[in-house]
């Protein structure tokens, strides 16, 4: 996957034409411009942005959401698709390639710390290619910008729409570059279409970039859609990365929740792809305070029978014996307790005996550091804090975990949240084996 990383990113910096030595470049004459015309419009602190981005004869979709500590980039062409994440309180950017593998898309997340010399005015470091946002007034740490401004230099009409024209020069410093930019805006005063009174929008970016060594770009964005102080929930849906998706080494800014009940009950469902693609269902009890589990597993005939089989194990922890009882052909069967199950873990020092697991044991949720990465919808009308973790087990296979936690019920915050759903997956190389959901 990291070998495919380059090539997606000279596949995108192919978007973006080189015009070195040319001598139409409209350059910052009287210096740069510092502050916004009247007649301009200020950008909020929150907004979000649909572009194409256009350069000589290829084209590139670009959405933005942005807020000041935090910014999300989404690019599509016709090389694929590739998402960008900036946090600037835990200094950490990721980036989110999809493969497949197996006939099946496999994101991967790939992340790099932000550093006082990074490069986060452009989608990618070593290019020309600067976010919309810097074109808009803001910093490379998504701060305003105090020495940027604009200039209004007429009117035009932009695809029949009647448009204000602006025009702005001024310096990215993390990348050592100048801007020249010009921005088509529609008149407030002459068109309305589905705005509100004096309300304006953004159509058009038209950019030309020289750095200090003398390379020179020219690009445009196309504003599709711009949508000032968005939606909180869906402003944070944007910015956060997509479920599922598991970052190596990333900053946890919330820990997640240990008072699972000494007594709980849970029903899952496991597609196990490596038993002919069966469905295998389960209802489990533990009960720390009296030692005792069960687990009770159906599931389909593994000879093709039209009958699901019904398997119970019960743990006894004060004995230390396993029932097993067979519901089909009525048998049972008794054995000490191991660790299979996972509900029992080896006492200290006495490597022969086994002792009743911690309900953080039993869930596992002890034996990994999980990573929270945000809060998305788990059911009809209820939103999760969701931690995620991998573990690698032997031969070449990854376990995939996700925990959801109820935060949000018909809109309601709670003030005690409880746990809803855990994903449990497993990869061999890279293929699926099982994915279980309780």
């Amino acid at each position: 996957m990291r070998q495919l990383r380059p090539f997606l990113i000279l596949i995108s910096l192919a978007l973006v034409s080189i015009i070195c030595g040319q001598e139409n470049l409209q350059w910052c004459n009287n210096g740069p411009t510092t502050s916004p015309d009247p007649k301009w419009r200020k950008v909020p602190s929150r907004f979000e942005i649909m572009t194409e981005l256009v350069s000589g004869n290829e084209t590139m979709e670009l959405s933005q959401a942005f807020s000041m500590q935090r910014d999300a980039i989404v690019t599509n062409s016709r090389y694929g698709s590739i998402q960008f994440y900036w946090n600037f309180v835990t200094n950490e950017q990721f980036e989110i390639l999809t493969a497949i593998v197996n006939q099946q898309p496999r994101p991967t997340c790939l992340r790099q710390v932000i550093g006082p010399t990074s490069e986060t005015s452009v989608i990618q470091p070593n290019t020309l290619m600067i976010k919309p946002s810097i074109l808009l007034g803001f910093d490379p740490r998504n701060q305003i910008n105090s020495l940027w401004g604009n200039q209004y230099i007429g009117d035009e009409d932009l695809r029949g729409i009647p448009t204000n024209k602006f025009k702005s020069c001024f310096d990215v410093p993390d990348i050592r570059a100048t801007v020249s930019a010009t921005y088509y805006i529609s008149d407030a005063t002459k068109f309305q279409a589905g705005l509100l009174a004096n309300e304006s929008i953004i159509l058009q970016i038209d950019v030309q970039i020289r750095n200090q060594s003398g390379r020179q770009e020219a690009y445009k964005y196309n504003v599709f859609r711009y949508t000032p102080n968005p939606n909180r929930r869906e402003e944070r849906q944007a910015l956060e990365t997509p479920a599922g998706v598991y970052c190596p080494n990333r900053t946890s800014t919330l820990a997640v929740p240990e008072d699972i009940p000494d007594r709980v009950s849970s029903n899952s469902e496991a597609f196990i792809t490596q038993a002919n693609s069966s469905i295998f269902s389960t209802h489990n009890l533990h009960d720390t305070e009296y030692q005792f589990s069960r687990i009770d597993l159906w599931y389909p005939d593994p000879f093709g029978g039209p009958r699901w089989l019904h398997y119970t194990e019960i743990h006894d922890f004060a004995t230390g014996l396993s029932y097993q009882y067979n519901h089909t052909i009525h048998q049972c069967s008794v054995r000490d307790i191991n660790t299979g199950f996972n509900d029992a873990v080896v006492v200290d020092g006495k490597p022969n005996l086994v002792q009743m697991g911690s309900p953080q044991h039993v869930f596992l949720m002890d034996d990994i550091t999980y990573q929270y990465t945000g809060e998305k919808q788990c059911r009809d009308r209820v939103w999760c804090h969701v931690w995620i973790g991998e573990k690698s087990l032997p031969n070449n296979t990854v376990q995939h975990r996700e925990w959801y936690w109820a935060s949000n019920i018909n809109g309601e915050p709670l003030q005690q949240w409880f746990p809803v759903k855990m994903v449990l997956q497993a990869y061999a190389s890279g293929i699926p084996i099982y994915n279980w959901e309780t």
